[in-house]
């Protein structure tokens, strides 16, 4: 198990899909996107695991695993309790963003975030404009996001 493309990827957003409402997910939810290579990349979660997959065939997730898809790499986020997706993301916070001005924004989170997305007003995800940090201080999590413009009515969504 490799874990540095996920935590590399993980700034580049969360997830999207569907869940059911109580134990395990019922589906697997994910967020597909494209590298600067032009990869095809599916990652979300999968039975109680943080999963990153690539596109191997222009079938891509369409198809077999191992055939036209590939896991490279899974963490292990279900410590035993059958947590719902709704029980694993950290309340929604709307926030304006000020052109080369840190934002901090201090959660209440101990355990650490596997997933940050930020989208504008209108809920389009954001990754190019906006630099994210995330540290462990003072005992609990604290995301610094820094945009290269100002936006306002950001949302920003973090699983954990």
């Amino acid at each position: 198990m490799r874990t540095g493309i996920l935590n590399k990827l993980n700034n580049a957003g969360g997830f999207s899909g569907r869940g059911s409402g109580s134990g395990v997910l019922a589906e697997p939810e994910y967020r597909i996107f494209e590298d600067e290579n032009g990869l095809l990349w599916r990652q979300g979660i999968r039975d109680g695991w943080a999963v990153l997959d690539v596109a191997l065939t222009p079938t891509g997730f369409a198809g077999d695993d191992n055939v036209d898809w590939k896991l490279v790499e899974e963490t292990y986020i279900n410590n035993g309790e059958n947590l719902t997706i709704d029980e694993m993301k950290y309340p929604i916070q709307t926030i304006n963003l000020v052109a080369a001005t840190p934002k901090v924004v201090t959660t209440t989170l101990t355990s650490e975030p596997y997933s940050i997305m930020v989208l504008d007003a209108s809920g389009n995800e954001i990754t190019a404009s906006i630099e994210i940090l995330v540290e462990f201080t003072g005992g609990v999590y604290v995301v610094t996001l820094e945009s290269s413009e100002s936006l306002n009515g950001v949302k920003l969504k973090i699983l954990y």
